[in-house]
């Protein structure tokens, strides 16, 4: 068999691994998820690795070193992305396929940064991190940050209103028993900020507080996916998916400044 034939093979015997990771995923089996995604993530390594770093195996080589990395993602072999990340962008890729690249080193940085360190995550908490060009080390321009803290927390009352089963209002305010929202200072690196809700609400017969946070970060994975016939299904009514899509469409990256706006949902520690 010709290196080539190889190659193609070990990716499509990669891509099969991947693909049943997702089914595993999605059917709540973390541990065939991980299982699966690491042969398909050794598969791709392999098979990048049997291409010179050279002009005649591009763009073939960055494309398998970007989907290895993305791989080892997903299964939290953060050095090892890195590592891929780096043998991509020191070969002669297209400039586009390499700026794809960087976005999956944009992702490791932002994972790393998700384990804050010295200040873990307790009860139940969201943590939003941005970065890009226009944020650095603790610091970022006013106009990048203020609307976005803003509807960031308009996501999370918008969900809780919709969760306690109360009808779409515009104004905001519903009285002492709703649950108050307060944010931590933000922190440095990719400017990170998180929300937290305070007192609890307690309704007979409606989903319960735990339930806010993480059914806020399923939503937003469901837009993000583009799977808009299951965000139909999962925000019911009108009045609340105009506002929730026309509010993700407001915190978006905007590829310049912010090229990542990423969410972490922390319960009970």
């Amino acid at each position: 068999m010709e290196m080539h034939e190889q190659v193609a093979s070990l990716h499509r015997q990669a891509m099969e691994h991947a693909d049943a990771a997702m089914y595993f995923q999605s059917h709540g089996d973390e541990a065939r998820f991980l299982a699966e995604t690491e042969l398909a993530l050794d598969l791709e390594e392999r098979a990048a690795g049997m291409l010179p770093c050279a002009d005649s195996s591009e763009p073939t080589r960055t494309v398998l070193l970007r989907s290895a990395a993305t791989l080892a993602l997903r299964c939290r072999q953060l050095r090892r992305a890195e590592r891929l990340v780096a043998q991509a962008l020191l070969g002669s890729g297209p400039e586009a396929l390499l700026d794809e690249v960087r976005d999956v080193l944009e992702q490791v940085h932002f994972d790393r940064h998700l384990a804050v360190r010295g200040d873990a995550l307790l009860g139940n908490e969201l943590q939003v991190s941005l970065s890009g060009k226009g944020v650095s080390f603790g610091v970022i321009a006013v106009r990048h940050y203020l609307d976005r803290a803003k509807n960031i927390g308009n996501l999370v009352r918008r969900t809780t209103e919709r969760l306690m089963g109360l009808p779409f209002q515009n104004r905001p305010g519903r009285g002492k028993d709703y649950p108050g929202l307060y944010m931590t200072a933000p922190r440095a690196g990719s400017f990170t900020l998180n929300y937290r809700l305070g007192v609890q609400a307690s309704l007979e017969g409606l989903r319960g507080p735990d339930d806010i946070l993480p059914t806020l970060l399923d939503d937003i994975r469901t837009a993000d996916n583009c799977d808009w016939l299951e965000l139909r299904n999962r925000i019911n009514d009108d009045a609340y998916m105009s506002n929730f899509v026309g509010l993700l469409r407001q915190i978006a990256p905007d590829g310049a400044n912010v090229s990542l706006v990423g969410f972490t949902v922390i319960q009970k520690g």
